[in-house]
């Protein structure tokens, strides 16, 4: 996980109070999200800047209990689940078409990042509503969500560069690179959790916060 990253989940930690009195009235989280996406675009705010990021974390915040019920009940009706799947596809495959630093400088500031990592937190209500549905039993490699979270930037990185340097370039390939880095990146660091779990207890607790 970058230092930096570390560095604005301190800070999110220091002001955790605020921001539940925020989350607790839905106009002000709307409001302030508004503010700071309008300063993210103009480039104000830092990509690196827990303000940057703070947007996101609202519109999780505001998944509550309630919400999240309320949500589940209009996705039980039939004609949402064809909705909520053709969602899932676009949010999958919109990644593919969102600028990149070649065709946009500055492309993270641009308003079709914001507009996608804000629907990150209703995709994942769609992804647990499915899982729910399919009644998937726990499998064991799913226990490893955290260390993956801090895991995947660096791996995801190397593997990009090995994927580059093993399999030639051809048309749409950028595309079948997207999803295999990903599906590898995800079983690298399952099985690199699983080891140190197995064979490093100690160091293990302690890269994990002691997590079961």
């Amino acid at each position: 996980m970058p230092l930096w990253f570390v560095r604005e989940l301190i800070f999110f930690s220091l002001m955790a109070p605020i921001y539940y009195q925020v989350k607790k009235r839905l106009w002000l989280s709307v409001l302030v999200s508004i503010v700071l996406i309008i300063l993210a675009t103009l480039g104000i705010v830092e990509y690196r800047s827990f303000l940057y990021w703070t947007p996101v974390y609202l519109v999780g915040a505001s998944l509550n209990k309630n919400r999240v019920v309320k949500i589940f009940k209009t996705l039980e009706k039939e004609t949402t689940k064809y909705l909520l799947f053709l969602f899932l596809i676009i949010y999958c495959l919109g990644a593919w078409f969102l600028p990149n630093g070649v065709e946009k400088e500055n492309a993270i500031f641009s308003m079709e990042y914001v507009i996608f990592r804000l629907s990150t937190p209703l995709a994942f209500t769609a992804i647990v509503y499915s899982i729910v549905e399919c009644k998937l039993r726990v499998r064991k490699w799913m226990h490893y969500s955290f260390f993956v979270y801090c895991m995947h930037a660096p791996i995801i990185k190397l593997l990009s560069i090995i994927y580059c340097k093993i399999v030639p370039s051809f048309y749409g390939g950028e595309l079948v690179q997207f999803f295999v880095v990903i599906a590898l990146t995800y079983t690298v660091c399952v099985v690199l959790a699983m080891s140190l779990e197995r064979y490093m207890s100690p160091v293990w607790k302690i890269l994990n916060g002691n997590r079961s």
